[in-house]
């Protein structure tokens, strides 16, 4: 609904389009028919101009002057428009269900929605006396303030399922109804919350209507209701505990008790005083002066009581006799002036700590209830909220059964008494047979203990003699296992040399099958004979650590790069992410923490047939001043282990099914190997795993080396196969990655044109048009990203000219990003 300057009120409807009223009547009703985008008005505001906005579920129009014409149709049609308001500043706020806050201002809409920091479901406005706009939406109160919202919601403990409707007072109080949690008060940075439980007629809140009178008209599905304000201040302060609501509905000549809630203004104030509230079967009035109040207490009867199912007489001391504690009072109120509104309270004095809030309800039932002394207290309101403090009331006694008595309790107490002498008695004379007996028992033992001792003896000196044997024996397995293991290594070395030099001539495709299968076989022996000369030098105690400075992103970069690319061969993403709080310059045994990383990064591609495998090294609590605790993590989302077999892995020759040995092969030395080395470095190393996907954990100290005694860095990995056949720029300063990248891409078809550093990239683009340019990162006098943006400038354009992909071995989190806003395509780690 809304009023106009002069007068006429305009009522939205459901399917009737838009009635204006003059003088009591309708006088014109406006529909699609007349150009409105829909008959369902949901929102109202007459401008500052004249003008009337009319807001429905499909769109936006202005009835100026008679005729209507639809609003930015790509703006507002695509959402339900669920309120309108006009600022100071002649911008018009518009409330949408889905869209957000859209403000049209000049002709421009500026959107604010769940991602601007607002909500996307924005239903009433109101703006302070200060000029401070008022939003309630979905996600709770929000206003506006130096160009940003500030809102009030469910982090703060309020307005748990939203705003619906919202009104102010000259002071600058806030009043904000809720769907379902009833009237916040927002006042001095602080809220208070109103519900049905202190005295709140509905907690749905629909529109709030002031009546400048000092009284609050809310409306709801059930009716509508008013209360004071003074009243709700002193709640507010806790001057009083509970408030009081009068209410409206069918008895006071509504045809329906059910507002409307679902449009702004669902409520407003005419210029007259007059109260006009839309409902489901149209519209009604009312004028809050008219109004005759009904002061008169109702006086109360407590009619009926009931004790155990047992009607009792309501006259002088009521005792009743033991049972099972359960009472019914029945009450009512003589009001004659809308009794179906008179509203009650009771309390059960010795039982119920406050009063209960029975509503309209005129029966209380009390179950379980102890034996003793108590007080019914009755009292009720009639239609205006009008209370009968005094109400009535009812003593009553409950008779105790023998149970419940003192004399029972004293029975009880001495009876436990002699219980616990006699027992007291026989326990003393049990005791005493005891000991006699641990005597006896004693010296036997005693003596038995003697010829323990004796045979122990014996026993310790032959457990030391086989001892001695089996640690002679295990040393001499090792030695043995030590040297066939060096022996065998040695031919199976040319083995593989000379097959790989082979498979690099003419060949016939069944010669080449057989070759390949040679290869592949003598691998896998070459590396079951390096896990069984580790495991030989492990059980010998022969293992010791290196102590030499090494850059740890270099090594993880030479140690996964063919692991990244065995990876890639079966369809798996690989991804490496290095913590940057990770000192880079270390002093450790690089050669054994590669063997533990091979392994375990080996494991993870065997074993993964779907989805990946990350590796991420972090830092174990706060890095010290000589070393650092560096955790290392192998993620993988393979077929899991279950938590029973966690321990066996790490076993030597054990694995955690004997059909994983069948299908992926093994010798189920590499985790006992890499246990052993991670305990040897002082560390440790543990699973987490469970139907699916596994996580191998390890511990290693390290300590820090300065950056000048760190070696060179090494050649970085090899690129992914790129696809199509294309012209391509290298752009890279390592020679070797530049051979294995030309030889790979020329293979593959594709044309390569060479160049060194950015310097070259920037000379070899102006020169010659390329389909894509792999750009390597770091470089010597114009690095990758220097060499983008002077070809991105070049081209006049900082992306979509020629594609650029970055060619890293950096793959920490935050490098992917950094490459595409330095105006590159995409990112190979």
């Amino acid at each position: 609904m809304l009023e106009g300057r002069d007068g006429t009120l305009w009522i939205g409807t459901q399917g009737g389009g838009l009635n204006r009223v003059k003088d009591g009547r309708v006088v014109s009703v406006y529909s699609t028919r007349d150009g409105l985008p829909g008959d369902t008005v949901t929102a109202l505001v007459e401008r500052t101009d004249g003008s009337v906005w009319i807001g429905v579920a499909a769109g936006l129009a202005r009835l100026r002057e008679g005729r209507v014409s639809v609003v930015r149709p790509d703006q507002f049609q695509s959402n339900p428009i669920r309120a309108l308001f006009e600022a100071r500043d002649g911008a018009l706020w518009v409330g949408t269900s889905g869209g957000g806050l859209k403000i049209l201002r000049d002709g421009i809409v500026t959107v604010w929605d769940r991602k601007a920091g607002l909500s996307d479901v924005v239903r009433s406005f109101y703006e302070s006396p200060n000029g401070t706009v008022w939003v309630g939406t979905d996600a709770g109160l929000s206003r506006y303030v130096d160009g940003r919202f500030e809102t009030f919601g469910s982090a703060q403990g309020v307005f748990p399922k939203g705003v619906m409707t919202i009104s102010g007072d000259p002071d600058g109080t806030i009043w904000a109804g809720t769907y379902g949690d009833g009237l916040y008060r927002y006042k001095d940075g602080a809220f208070t919350h109103y519900s049905a439980a202190n005295g709140l007629f509905d907690d749905n809140v629909f529109q709030i209507v002031d009546d400048r009178q000092g009284s609050l008209w809310m409306t709801s599905n059930r009716g509508v209701s008013r209360v004071a304000k003074q009243m709700l201040i002193d709640l507010a302060e806790r001057r009083v505990a509970a408030i009081t609501s009068a209410s409206f509905g069918g008895t006071d000549g509504m045809r329906s008790a059910e507002c409307n809630g679902n449009a702004q203004p669902a409520g407003i104030r005419a210029h007259d005083g007059t109260l006009w509230f839309p409902t489901i079967k149209g519209v009604v009035s009312v004028r809050p002066d008219r109004l005759i109040m009904n002061r008169l207490p109702p006086p109360i009867v407590i009619e009926r009581l009931v004790a155990d199912r047992s009607p009792l007489a309501l006259s002088g001391n009521i005792r009743v006799k033991p049972g099972h504690g359960e009472l019914e009072f029945r009450y009512t109120a003589l009001s004659f002036v809308v009794p179906a509104n008179v509203r009650f309270r009771y309390r059960l004095t010795g039982f119920d700590r406050d009063w209960v809030d029975a509503g309209t309800r005129r029966e209380a039932h009390y179950t379980n209830l102890p034996a003793g002394s108590y007080e019914f207290q009755v009292v009720a309101q009639n239609n205006d909220g009008v209370w009968n403090e005094q109400g009535a009331t009812v003593s009553i006694r409950l008779e105790p059964h023998f149970h419940e008595t003192i004399l029972f309790f004293v029975v009880a107490a001495v009876t436990v008494f002699l219980a616990i002498g006699g027992v007291f008695g026989l326990r003393v004379r049990r005791m005493r047979e005891q000991a006699a007996a641990l005597e006896q028992i004693v010296e036997d033992r005693t003596r038995a203990l003697r010829e323990e001792v004796s045979e122990r003896r014996r026993a310790e000196e032959s457990l030391r003699r086989a001892k001695d044997d089996a640690e002679l024996a295990n040393r001499a397995k090792g030695q043995f296992l030590a040297n066939m293991s060096h022996e065998i290594r040695t031919p199976m070395n040319g083995i593989i040399g000379m097959t790989s030099l082979t498979l690099g001539t003419t060949l016939t495709s069944e010669q080449r099958e057989y070759l390949g299968m040679v290869q592949q076989s003598a691998d896998g022996l070459l590396a079951i004979i390096s896990d069984i000369l580790d495991f030989s030098k492990i059980e010998s105690g022969r293992i010791e650590l290196e102590h030499s400075p090494f850059a740890l992103r270099t090594m993880l970069r030479e140690t996964l790069n063919p692991l990244i690319v065995r990876g890639h061969e079966k369809g798996l993403l690989f991804d490496l992410e290095v913590d940057p709080l990770v000192p880079d310059a270390l002093v450790g045994d690089q050669g054994r923490l590669r063997q533990i990383l091979i392994n375990l990064v080996a494991n993870a591609i065997k074993f993964t047939r779907l989805g990946g495998v990350t590796v991420n090294v972090g830092v174990e609590g706060t890095p010290g001043a000589d070393q650092t605790m560096v955790r290392f993590a192998i993620v993988d989302t393979g077929i899991g282990i279950a938590p029973e077999k966690h321990a066996l892995i790490f076993e030597p020759f054990r694995q955690a099914d004997g059909s994983t040995t069948r299908e992926f092969g093994g010798t189920g030395l590499g985790l006992a190997i890499c246990k052993t080395l991670v305990e040897v470095f002082g560390g440790r190393i543990w699973i987490e795993s469970g139907a699916s996907g596994s996580i191998f954990h390890f511990i290693a100290p390290l300590a820090h080396a300065s950056q000048a005694a760190v070696p060179a860095e090494a050649a970085p990995a090899t690129p992914r196969e790129l696809g199509a056949r294309l012209s391509v720029l290298l752009v890279e300063d390592n020679r070797v990655n530049q051979m294995l990248a030309k030889r790979l891409l020329e293979r593959w078809g594709h044309t390569v044109v060479v160049a060194e550093n950015g310097v070259e990239a920037v000379a070899a683009h102006a020169r010659q048009q390329f389909d894509v340019i792999l750009m390597d990162v770091q470089m010597p006098e114009m690095n990758g990203f220097e060499a983008t943006a002077a070809i991105r400038a070049a081209e006049g354009r900082s992306s979509g000219g020629t594609p650029i992909i970055a060619m890293t071995a950096h793959a920490m989190k935050g490098d992917r990003e950094r490459c595409l806003a330095g105006g590159m395509d995409d990112y190979v780690a």
